[in-house]
C-alpha cells in the first residue's frame, strides 16, 4: 500500500479519479436494470395515465391530436358493394294503400272540401289519414321458392303488412318501407326487419332506420329512386316486382330450382347483411361477439401465401342511432412462424391500456382504449362510412375505441370496437380543451361514466379474447 499511499497523498488527480470510479460502479449496481420492479398494470377504475398527461401537456392549445393509425387497418381494403350474393333473390311488392271502400275514399275528401284543388289539399289528406289511420291489412304470401330471399314492401298509406311465410324459405331480411308508420306482422323469428318511413312505425320488434321511400308503380319516377335505395342497402336489383295503386293481397312464388343448404354455424361469408349474436366464425376462428344485435356490413378477403388474410366489419344500431362499429382483421399461418411484435401494443393510450405478452413470432395479447377525433382515416373505415351513409346513418364525428390483439404462431387477430356517444364536440375544439381529454374529462360526469364502462368492459373482454383459440 506504500505506492498507492504516496498517490492518495500526492496526486490530487489520481484521487479524483478513483472516487468516481467508486461512485459510478455503485450507481451501475444499484440502477441496474434486473433490479427495477415491473410497472404495475392499469386497472378498471379510471384514472388518466401518467403517459396521457405527459403527452397533453406538450401539446400547443391550438393544435388537434390525430389518434395512432393502427398498422392492422392500414392496408387498401375493396368491400364489395353488395351485401348479399348473387344467389339470393329480392322480391318488391309497392301500393299506394290498402284496399279501401267507396265510401272511405269520399271521407277525406269532405274533410278537405275547403282546399280541394290546391296545394294544401295534398297536407290535409295527409293529416286526415294520419288521424284516421286504422292500419289496414294487406296479405302476402310468400310460397315456393328454394333461392334465399330478401322481402320488400313498401306504401305511401298506413298499412299493416302481414306475411305468410311457407316452411323451408330462407328469408334473409325484410325491408318495410314507406311515409305513414307502416307495421307488419307474421314474420318468423330470427328474421331482421327494417323500416324506412317518415312517420313512427308501431312496430315493436322492427330496427327503425331513418328516410322513408316508396314506390307502386314502374313507370313513374319514385319506382327509380326506390330502386336505387334498395340497390344501396342490398346491392340487389328486382328479382319480381308487384305494384298498384291499392291492393289487398299479393303472393311471392317464383320458383329458381337452386338448392340452398341450412348453415347451422353463422359464418361472415354466408351472412353477410344479416343479424347475428353471441359469436360468428371468420376464417375458421370462432370471434365472440359483444351483448346485441349485430349487422354484418361487409367482409374483405385478401389472397396472402401463409393462409388467409380476412376483414370483418359489423354493426350495432337502435331506432336509426348507429351505436358500435366492429372491424376485425385475421389472419392465419399454415408455416407457424408467427408474427413480428405488434406495434399498437406499445402506443402510449388515452384512458387504460395492458400488454401482456408481445413475443416476435411467439404469443401477443394486449388491449388499449383510446378516444379517436378522427375514426374514419383509415381505408376500412372509410368503406365502413361509405357503406353506412348509403343506409341513412349519421356518421360520428369521433368515437371511444377499444382495440384488442392477440396473436400465436398460427393466427393473428386485431379488433377494434367504435362506440359513439351522443356527446359529439364540436369541430373546433383542440385537444387540449376537448372534454374527452384524459385531463378535462373530471370535469364532465356523463363522458366520464361513459369512458368508466368502456374500460370496465374492457377489462372483462380482453380475458374472452385471450381465451380464442
Amino acid at each position: 500500500m506504500g505506492d498507492a499511499d504516496s498517490l492518495w497523498h500526492d496526486a490530487p488527480a489520481w484521487r479524483w479519479v478513483f472516487c468516481c470510479t467508486v461512485l459510478i460502479t455503485a450507481l451501475c449496481i444499484l440502477a441496474a436494470p434486473w433490479r427495477l420492479s415491473p410497472a404495475p398494470l392499469t386497472v378498471g377504475q379510471y384514472q388518466a395515465p401518467a403517459a396521457a398527461i405527459a403527452r397533453v401537456q406538450t401539446v400547443s392549445a391550438s393544435q388537434n391530436r390525430q389518434s395512432p393509425r393502427d398498422p392492422a387497418f392500414d392496408r387498401p381494403v375493396t368491400i364489395a358493394a353488395q351485401t348479399y350474393g348473387s344467389d339470393v333473390e329480392m322480391h318488391v311488392v309497392g301500393v299506394y294503400g290498402p284496399a279501401t271502400s267507396g265510401p272511405q275514399r269520399i271521407e277525406w275528401m269532405q274533410a278537405c272540401k275547403a282546399v280541394m284543388g290546391t296545394p294544401q289539399m295534398i297536407d290535409c289528406k295527409r293529416q286526415f289519414e294520419n288521424a284516421h289511420a286504422d292500419y289496414r291489412t294487406i296479405n302476402v304470401d310468400v310460397e315456393r321458392t328454394t333461392a334465399p330471399m330478401v322481402l320488400v314492401l313498401m306504401a305511401y298509406e298506413a298499412v299493416s303488412w302481414k306475411i305468410a311465410v311457407r316452411p323451408g324459405i330462407d328469408l334473409r331480411k325484410v325491408i318495410v318501407a314507406g311515409y305513414s308508420g307502416p307495421d307488419i306482422q307474421g314474420v318468423p323469428s330470427g328474421v331482421p326487419v327494417e323500416v324506412y318511413s317518415h312517420d313512427l312505425s308501431p312496430c315493436g320488434n322492427c330496427s327503425r332506420q331513418p328516410g322513408g321511400f316508396w314506390a307502386y308503380d314502374a313507370s313513374r319516377p319514385e319506382y327509380s329512386s326506390a330502386m336505387l335505395r334498395l340497390r344501396s342497402l342490398t346491392g340487389l336489383e328486382p328479382t319480381s316486382f308487384q305494384g298498384g295503386y291499392q291492393g289487398d293481397h299479393f303472393t311471392i312464388q317464383r320458383w329458381l330450382g337452386n338448392k340452398q343448404t341450412a348453415v347451422k354455424n353463422p359464418t361472415a361469408d354466408n351472412v353477410v347483411g344479416k343479424v347475428v349474436s353471441n359469436f360468428i366464425d371468420l376464417a375458421g376462428k370462432t370471434l365472440p361477439l359483444p351483448d346485441g344485435a349485430w349487422e354484418v356490413l361487409a367482409t374483405d378477403n385478401t389472397p396472402s401465401p401463409r393462409g388467409q388474410d380476412r376483414m370483418l366489419v359489423l354493426a350495432r344500431s337502435d331506432k336509426g342511432r348507429l351505436l358500435e362499429l366492429m372491424v376485425t382483421h385475421l389472419e392465419t399461418a399454415t408455416d407457424n412462424n408467427g408474427f413480428p411484435a405488434y406495434g399498437a401494443c406499445s402506443q402510449p393510450a388515452d384512458y387504460t391500456a395492458r400488454v401482456e405478452l408481445n413475443q416476435p413470432r411467439g404469443l401477443q395479447q394486449c388491449y388499449w382504449v383510446n378516444h379517436s377525433e378522427a375514426p374514419w382515416q383509415q381505408p376500412v373505415y372509410r368503406a365502413a362510412a361509405s357503406r353506412l351513409k348509403d343506409r341513412g346513418f349519421s356518421v360520428p364525428d369521433s368515437a371511444l375505441v377499444s382495440g384488442f390483439h392477440k396473436a400465436t404462431r398460427d393466427f393473428s387477430v386485431t379488433t377494434q370496437y367504435y362506440a359513439f356517444s351522443d356527446q359529439q364536440p364540436a369541430g373546433t375544439v383542440d385537444w387540449v380543451s376537448n372534454p374527452w381529454n384524459p385531463v378535462q374529462i373530471k370535469n364532465f360526469d356523463s363522458i366520464q361514466k361513459f369512458v368508466k364502462a368502456r374500460v370496465d368492459w374492457a377489462i372483462g373482454w380482453f380475458m374472452l379474447v385471450n381465451a380464442m383459440r
